[in-house]
């Protein structure tokens, strides 16, 4: 009310749907109430945007003796308030009798809140995707067994559990490039150079960049 008699933030459409229209859909209630049509219950309130009070427990109709928003000034009032067609509050006087109102049941689960929800835990659901049986061509891999440390066919583990893979050093795979993964090297305890005569290793005294001054020994 605030906003819409002072601010002008809300118009009139809005401030009915925000505290009426939209309330009774919250409660799941619509459109018996909350529509102002044919088969709706007959509950109208003329409201006076201009109006000025002071909200206090001496002045509202509830059974508690405080009120939280005491002292507070507000803008905007109802100035009649029909129930079932019949007027309950004129001028700020209230005219009901004891037995006129109605119980109203709310349903659970209202559509206006949950179905956004709802629809938002479908979608999260994991959903199996149906795919048929690969048929196409598989690429044939150059890899080739060899004898490990007990003349048996190789197998991924090293020697002392099994023996290695090797391929001849620099080999293409199916699509005419060197496969980076294959390797001469491995790990049967046997090398490529381990026929090689190795010569002594000797102390080096001018190394490339000049003579070092420094001696062992």
């Amino acid at each position: 009310a605030e906003y819409m008699g002072v601010e002008g933030l809300m118009d009139e459409n809005r401030f009915v749907a925000v505290t009426s229209s939209e309330a009774a859909r919250i409660f799941n209630i619509y459109p018996k109430k909350g529509r102002i049509a044919a088969g709706s219950d007959a509950d109208i309130v003329v409201w006076d945007p201009e109006a000025k009070r002071v909200i206090s427990k001496d002045t509202h109709h509830q059974a508690v003796n405080f009120n939280i928003f005491e002292g507070q000034t507000v803008y905007g009032a109802p100035t009649f308030v029909f129930s079932n067609g019949v007027i309950v509050m004129e001028d700020k006087t209230l005219r009901v009798s004891e037995g006129h109102g109605k119980y109203v049941s709310c349903k659970p689960n209202c559509g206006w809140v949950f179905n956004v929800a709802n629809q938002r835990h479908k979608i999260d659901i994991p959903q199996a995707v149906e795919r048929d049986n690969f048929t196409g061509s598989v690429s044939e891999s150059n890899v080739t067994p060899s004898k490990g440390c007990h003349g048996n066919v190789a197998s991924p583990s090293p020697c002392g559990g099994g023996d290695s893979l090797e391929s001849p050093r620099g080999s293409k795979g199916a699509h005419g490039h060197k496969d980076m993964h294959q390797s001469s090297f491995q790990l049967s305890g046997e090398q490529d150079d381990d026929q090689q005569t190795r010569r002594n290793s000797s102390r080096v005294l001018r190394p490339p960049g000049g003579a070092s001054q420094f001696q062992l020994g």
